[in-house]
């Protein structure tokens, strides 16, 4: 099996909006494959359908599995890595009320 990024909508960057769903999808990673660390400035949440991943935040590790989120808020580190073959799917929202949206949803960076 080979790692599919395929299933993705992307709104794009809107600077002038204060709050937006910047894009969505639905990916599955198999390792050794994994996304680039990176830093961005929009809040992004992952939920997994199968599989399990490693998700780093603060220095510190945690195993993402089904029935669970993983929240990175504006402005953080992304990283993460399968452990094995990982399906999951993601959901972003930018602008400078993005930290704000997630806030008031009670989700809290790292693990939910």
């Amino acid at each position: 099996m080979q790692s599919d990024r395929s299933q993705f909508y992307s709104w794009g960057v809107e600077s002038n909006q204060k709050l937006y769903c910047r894009s969505c999808g639905n990916f599955t990673l198999v390792p050794p494959d994994h996304e680039r660390i990176r830093q961005v400035d929009f809040g992004e949440i992952f939920w997994a359908v199968s599989g399990r991943c490693a998700f780093y935040f603060e220095n510190k590790e945690w195993i993402l599995r089904p029935d669970q989120v993983w929240y990175y808020p504006p402005g953080s580190y992304h990283r993460f890595q399968p452990l094995d073959t990982f399906h999951y799917c993601w959901f972003t929202i930018a602008g400078e009320n993005a930290g704000d949206f997630f806030r008031i949803l009670n989700i809290k960076p790292g693990l939910n």
